[in-house]
């Protein structure tokens, strides 16, 4: 009776524990995914945040005469071949256009060729021509390249998440093989005493014969 009792008191705590490990790495594994969604939703959130401040920033008046600036200052080295008297273009955004003075002012200063401003209708890409040298700014390429750069995988590599799990997992495996191990024996001692006990009547039988001798 004892034996029985503590055998299913072993079975019921095998089974309650594989039951609550269960439940819990169901819990944990529901948890990693809601967390891994949310992170993906505050990742995306983030940088649709980051492309529209980025394209504001690129595409802001100011930042459009900063840049025109920088290409001002290369412009004495990118037309160095060309004839003193070789006529300048500027292709501007539309919306500069009130700028014009400005901008004329700021090209004066750098370079004294005869300068001629267009302005287009659609995009907002700045050029400048002078005896075959091109210098563009694109907004837009600007927006695309400081996207890559600010690229990032926010998912921890399988080898750093074994790291971080195989202390756990190897503490949980010695438990379930402990379990393993002694439902085996557990087993084993019911198959033992489940097995009927064939008596030996091989010395019967040699006596019988040796009396009748």
């Amino acid at each position: 009776m004892q034996a029985g009792l503590e055998t299913q008191r072993r079975d019921a705590m095998r089974l309650g524990y594989r039951d609550g490990v269960a439940a819990a790495l169901g819990d944990v594994v529901a948890h990693l995914l809601r967390t891994e969604q949310a992170q993906r939703r505050w990742r995306g959130d983030l940088l649709a945040q980051v492309r529209e401040l980025l394209a504001a920033t690129s595409r802001h008046a100011d930042t459009m005469l900063a840049v025109l600036d920088e290409v001002l200052d290369g412009l004495p080295e990118a037309g160095a071949d060309a004839a003193p008297d070789a006529p300048l273009t500027l292709v501007l955004p539309l919306r500069l256009k009130v700028r014009a003075a400005a901008i004329r002012e700021r090209v004066q200063a750098v370079c004294q060729a005869p300068l001629k401003i267009e302005y287009r209708t659609a995009g907002e890409r700045i050029s400048v021509h002078r005896a075959g040298a091109v210098i563009e700014y694109d907004p837009d390429d600007f927006v695309a390249h400081a996207e890559v750069a600010l690229a990032f995988d926010a998912h921890p590599a399988r080898d750093d998440l074994h790291a971080l799990l195989a202390p756990a997992l190897a503490s949980l495996h010695e438990r379930v093989s402990e379990l393993t191990r002694d439902t085996e024996a557990t087993d084993t001692a019911r198959t033992t005493a489940a097995l009927p006990v064939i008596p030996d009547t091989s010395l019967e039988r040699y006596t019988d014969e040796f009396e009748r001798d």
